[in-house]
């Protein structure tokens, strides 16, 4: 159904767009890994990917042939024991992959309060001004809601104060804790410290915070440093 709806317009046999379809969610999950638990995205891509390639090409070779009884458990059975033993081969060839260096693990960069300095904004208009000496300016800032507060995260706008925590929630990333002392939405959840996780890459540093009391589904919100 979701092939249908998302590549009903691609031209080309229906077990394609499938086949398509498929991979784009096993590189959507890839993704959500790499962000939230450091796995190798290069690793877990091609591997979430192939575990949908054979049940959609088993599926296409039954729709073509005349169906007879038995067949088509026969069919399955193989589809799965094949999709099993590619997924072990997937598996061996990434990590051996990885500890060889033929492929490289995604390590996140190593920021000073230094590199950190500066003005990040979101795509939503938000902006947080990281000044040097701890100083921090917020204008539509996201922040992590207070006990009481009903809505999934604050919007705060005023100054407060920002500092490096070089062992953050997630593996080995930094993350950058940032607090509103004045301004709107003091009280109301916005002086609470909000950790935004360093990511991206050294060219291309981002940070990035899930909002909300449920992680699972929470609100990804991503910053970009301007120069």
């Amino acid at each position: 159904m979701l092939t249908d709806v998302v590549l009903r317009r691609v031209p080309g046999p229906r077990w394609v767009r499938h086949l398509v379809c498929t991979g784009l969610v096993g590189v959507v999950w890839a993704a959500v890994c790499s962000a939230w638990w450091g796995w190798s995205f290069s690793t877990t891509a091609p591997l979430f990917a192939e575990l949908g390639v054979l049940p959609v090409l088993g599926v296409a070779y039954e729709r073509g042939r005349p169906r007879t009884a038995g067949r088509v458990g026969v069919s399955w059975g193989r589809a799965a024991g094949a999709t099993v033993g590619l997924f072990v081969l997937a598996v061996t060839g990434g990590l051996l992959a990885t500890v060889t260096g033929l492929i490289e693990e995604y390590d996140p960069p190593k920021l000073s309060a230094e590199q950190l300095s500066g003005v990040w904004r979101d795509e939503e208009g938000a902006v947080l001004e990281l000044l040097p000496g701890g100083r921090a300016e917020l204008t539509r800032m996201p922040a992590q809601p207070g006990a009481e507060a009903s809505a999934g995260f604050e919007v705060c706008d005023g100054t407060g104060t920002w500092s490096l925590d070089p062992d953050g929630e997630y593996h080995d990333r930094a993350d950058v804790l940032v607090r509103l002392d004045t301004g709107r939405g003091t009280g109301s959840g916005c002086g609470d410290e909000t950790a935004w996780t360093v990511a991206g890459t050294d060219r291309a540093p981002e940070l990035f915070a899930i909002l909300g009391p449920d992680l699972d589904a929470g609100e990804l919100r991503v910053l970009k440093q301007r120069s």
